[in-house]
C-alpha cells in the first residue's frame, strides 16, 4: 500500500471528497481547466486531502498542457488552433470558435522563449507541469523536434530563473 499512488480523473468535488476520506487520492485534472477551479481545488483539497499522505502539495494535482512549440510563432499558432478545432469538431459535431480560442490560450503556444514566458505567467511555480507534445499530431518528427526544443532551450531558460 506504501507504493500506491492515487489520482482521481475528476473535478467532481463531492468524489475528490469522498475518495480522500478513503486513502490519499491526487486529482488529474485536463488542460482545458480553467485556471480559478484549478486555484479552487487546491485551495479545497489543502483542507481535504487524507491526513495519511500528509500535507497537500501543488504536485499532487499536475498541470497538464498541450505544447505546439515551433521557431515561428505564427506556424505554432495555426497548429494549436487546428488541433483544438479538430478536437471539439470530433467532440461535439460543431466548431465553437469561442470554444477554440480558449483552449488556445490554456495551451503552451509559440517559440521556446514565447513558452518559457507562458509557463512563469501562467503556473505557480510549485506546479508539476505533464506535457503533451503530440495532440492531434502525428508526424513523430515534429513532436521529437518540439520535445528536444522545450529540453534544450525552454527548460535551461526556467532554471536560469
Amino acid at each position: 500500500m506504501h507504493l500506491l499512488d492515487l489520482t482521481i480523473g475528476t473535478h467532481d468535488q463531492k468524489i475528490q471528497d469522498m475518495a480522500n476520506e478513503i486513502l490519499p487520492v491526487g486529482v488529474f485534472n485536463l488542460s482545458i481547466t480553467p485556471p480559478e477551479i484549478i486555484e479552487k481545488t487546491h485551495e479545497r483539497m489543502a483542507r481535504q486531502y487524507h491526513k495519511d499522505g500528509g500535507s497537500w502539495t501543488r504536485s499532487h494535482m499536475p498541470r497538464t498542457a498541450m505544447v505546439f512549440l515551433n521557431d515561428d510563432s505564427k506556424k505554432a499558432q495555426a497548429q494549436a488552433k487546428g488541433a483544438w478545432a479538430n478536437y471539439w469538431n470530433a467532440m461535439e459535431g460543431t466548431i465553437d470558435n469561442e470554444k477554440v480560442e480558449r483552449a488556445v490560450h490554456n495551451a503552451l503556444v509559440g517559440t521556446p522563449e514565447e513558452i518559457t514566458d507562458q509557463i512563469k505567467d501562467k503556473y505557480h511555480p510549485d506546479d508539476r507541469l505533464m506535457l503533451w507534445f503530440d495532440f492531434n499530431n502525428h508526424d513523430n518528427d515534429s513532436i521529437m523536434k518540439s520535445m528536444e526544443s522545450f529540453m534544450t532551450k525552454v527548460k535551461p531558460a526556467l532554471e536560469a530563473q
